[in-house]
């Protein structure tokens, strides 16, 4: 997560893309792979969408 804190951006976007949730971008948590961090930058930092397991439909979650 200290990648993400330096530079948020240095992380690709979401693919598909998620009209309602532009610049979207996901991450693994280091200690727990199974969890994925969706977030969109912002001037002041991240701002953190939602938390999710991996194998979740993380496509069905956030409204695709």
């Amino acid at each position: 997560m200290d990648r993400l804190a330096a530079d948020p951006e240095s992380v690709a976007l979401v693919d598909p893309v998620i009209d309602e949730l532009p610049g979207l971008r996901v991450v693994p948590v280091d200690k727990f792979k199974a969890r994925l961090v969706f977030y969109q930058a912002t001037d002041a930092g991240i701002l953190v969408n939602h938390v999710l397991h991996a194998a979740s439909d993380w496509l069905t979650t956030l409204g695709q």
